[in-house]
């Protein structure tokens, strides 16, 4: 079979059409050159440009005759994309790590191996804690997994069951007297320096202790000899005179673990026989606070946030063994809000308790490591975080990192409102106030609620009337699904529903169209709705009334029946000539073809023909007998389909669309060779891609 395909495609690169291809490449490699082989100009961007949408539009050409040979079938829609899943228990008790996390572990663990001591080089030490756990204990209840620090490599293996369980941690670090840039790297060759230690600690004498300080100031002081990669996420540390320090940890890009105290990162650790210092990057104004609810109900800016909180939230933020992040906005904040929409939040109407919820994290996130991710209420709160903004749902952060045993709070600059959270009159009002001023003088018995209102991209509504306002509003939940085909409004009129069309032999790159999996209601962005199929617009147009004719003396509708939305190319009245016409007529197979060759069962709308400026295309689409139909531009910029002129923009229709062509799709059709200047090599004028290829070797 390989074989056979190898055979075609020699014969086919050696046919005039691939020849064509060829010196398409042979214009573009020999741009540089003039006939004698001299350097010539830079070719400009505008011709390279030219040239290479001729080629790709020969490429094209070249598919669309490569797709006659692929067998032919109607889709009613296109196939589901399908999604797999594996899984598998490498025996332990835990799931098999994914491809990529078994080449790099991006968040910070290195492969699992509690017997590799040796890999750390020379002066490391190794030491094992082993606990019982009650069935009970917080946390992964199954963790096999080894975290890289500055000085130490720590590796935790956790199994936690019903009965009970049990964890061993095995830390490799360095000996005594010795230390280390990167114990992965180096191992711990670098001998320990004291003095410094010493200065920090000449205050306290009572024993080893760890001591917590910003430009040798000491700010905190804890018992005996605490290393950060002795410390957990999330673990609260009581310091000697009794305030609380939270500590976070996470990741970095390299995958070393940081360490962050009261959200400040712990920038050094230097280690002595009387203690060890931790040096961190900012001065840690105050210790954590007892809870969150602690810092919401002293902080006069938040009285109307926390009369919002239910009785249930407020006894989870003041307990103190569960962690959470929340995003709290000031009374501020809240007055700058609409009245209608104050008086639903305080009256509590409809969502506002998912109001609070939608901005409330689980685990203690410090402002550093915020990104998006899912909030208590079960929807994604969408965070962005650069080194001068963070947002959250748009919303400024203006005061952020207070620490409390339970969690972090931040301060933002407004109230991020969900679509959900108002009243469909408030949403529209924010999307489109022209369409809301009609909308809002229809009596209630005419807007039957639920109902589901479409506006335009960028608000790009032709000129609004309450007739066109109807045509924007449909009853009930209208949710966009493969399984739905068309929209009815209230207007009486209704729309199909689409995906962009797909091709085994189509490519484009471009960064401004829709995903090929995306749906469209039509295919533009003003919404002109009519109630006419493609069917009777035909038959009331005089100069489709030739191709009208065929249709219906044809088997095409019965083809059609279950096909939502369609394309139709309609020559008219002039395209056809009078022996031609009265040919087809009188033979009812040929008939069916010719009407079948101007039909694609999809919908292409003018977007899928024309190719962007900055863009790259093969693009081919199969027509209901199977055969190729592909679009290219002539050099006036208009939409050529297999070298019939398309001149107007489609008729959108309610089952689909049409163009109108002022001559008829040719099956013989053969692409006009391009008028290219001719570049005469040393080989000769080549004929085709192979014979430029291996002429090109020979020169």
């Amino acid at each position: 079979m390989k074989f056979l395909l190898f055979l075609f495609l020699i014969f086919y690169f050696k046919s005039s059409n691939a020849g064509k291809v060829g010196e398409a490449f042979e214009s573009l490699a020999g741009m540089a050159l003039n006939d004698d082989g001299s350097e010539s100009k830079q070719m400009s961007s505008e011709e390279f440009s030219e040239k290479m949408h001729t080629l790709t539009d020969l490429t094209s050409n070249l598919f669309a005759k490569m797709m006659q040979l692929v067998p032919h079938s109607e889709n009613v829609h296109p196939p589901e994309i399908e999604v797999k899943t594996y899984s598998s228990d490498d025996g332990a008790g835990r799931k098999a790590p994914s491809l990529v996390s078994s080449i790099v572990d991006s968040i910070g663990g290195i492969p699992f191996n509690m017997n590799a001591a040796d890999t750390h080089g020379e002066h490391v030490c190794v030491r094992e804690i082993n606990r019982a756990l009650p069935p009970d204990a917080e946390g992964v209840s199954t963790l096999k997994k080894c975290f890289r620090y500055t000085n130490a490599r720590k590796c935790v293996n956790r199994r936690i069951t019903p009965a009970g369980g049990r964890e061993t941690i095995r830390l490799y670090e360095c000996c005594q007297g010795y230390t280390t840039k990167d114990i992965m790297e180096d191992g711990c060759r670098l001998e320990r320096s004291n003095d410094s230690t010493l200065s920090l600690l000449n205050s306290d004498s009572e024993g080893q202790v760890t001591a917590i300080s910003y430009q040798n100031t000491v700010l905190y002081t804890l018992p005996g000899i605490q290393h950060v990669f002795d410390w957990e996420d999330g673990q609260n540390l009581t310091t000697k005179t009794g305030d609380t320090i939270y500590v976070s940890q996470l990741p970095t890009s390299n995958g070393l673990i940081e360490t962050r105290l009261n959200c400040v990162p712990v920038v050094n650790s230097i280690e002595g026989t009387g203690g060890i210092v931790h040096e961190v990057s900012d001065p840690m104004i105050h210790s954590a606070h007892r809870n969150l609810m602690d810092i919401i109900s002293k902080d006069s800016r938040f009285t109307i946030y926390k009369s919002l909180l239910d009785e249930s939230l407020q006894d989870a933020l003041s307990d103190s063994s569960k962690l959470f992040t929340i995003f709290a906005f000031t009374n501020e904040a809240f007055e700058v809000l609409s009245k209608d929409i104050k008086s639903q939040i305080m009256s509590k109407e409809g969502c506002v308790t998912d109001l609070i919820k939608g901005l409330i994290l689980r685990g203690g996130h410090c402002s550093r490591e915020l990104h998006t991710q899912r909030a208590i209420d079960g929807n994604q709160l969408a965070i962005t975080n650069s080194m001068t903004k963070i947002a959250v749902m748009g919303s400024k952060i203006v005061d952020k990192d207070f620490v409390a045993e339970n969690g972090v709070l931040h301060v933002i600059d407004e109230i991020p409102l969900r679509e959900e959270f108002l009243s469909w009159k408030n949403t529209l009002r924010l999307y489109n106030e022209d369409l809301f001023e009609i909308v809002d003088k229809f009596p209630e018995a005419r807007l039957p609620i639920p109902l589901t209102i479409f506006i335009p991209e960028n608000n790009s509504t032709v000129e609004m009337t309450p007739e066109m306002a109807l045509n924007q509003i449909a009853p009930g939940y209208v949710h966009l699904s493969s399984s739905r085909n068309k929209i009815t409004t209230l207007g009486n009129s209704s729309l199909f529903i689409s995906s962009p069309p797909s091709s085994p032999f189509s490519f484009r790159m471009s960064g401004t169209l829709l995903p090929a999996d995306s749906l469209r209601i039509g295919c533009v962005t003003a919404f002109h709705f009519t109630t006419e199929t493609i069917e009777q617009y035909l038959s009331q147009n005089p100069e489709f009334s030739k191709f009208y004719n065929l249709w219906a003396e044809s088997t095409i509708s019965e083809r059609l029946a279950n096909h939502p939305a369609i394309t139709v190319f309609a020559p008219t009245n002039d395209a056809f000539s009078n022996n031609f016409y009265r040919r087809l007529q009188n033979d009812p197979q040929a008939l069916d073809i010719f009407v079948g060759r101007h039909i694609v069962t999809e919908a292409i709308c003018e977007s899928d023909l024309r190719r962007s400026a900055d863009e790259i295309r093969l693009q081919v689409f199969q027509n209901l007998n199977g055969e190729a139909l592909h679009p290219t531009q002539n050099g006036a910029k208009q939409i050529v389909l297999s070298g019939t002129i398309i001149e107007d923009p489609p008729k959108l229709l309610k089952d689909g669309l049409i163009y109108r062509l002022e001559a008829i799709i040719d099956k013989e059709y053969r692409e006009i060779r391009p008028n290219w200047r001719q570049r005469h090599r040393s080989f000769g004028n080549p004929t085709s891609l192979l014979d430029y290829l291996f002429n090109s070797k020979k020169a």
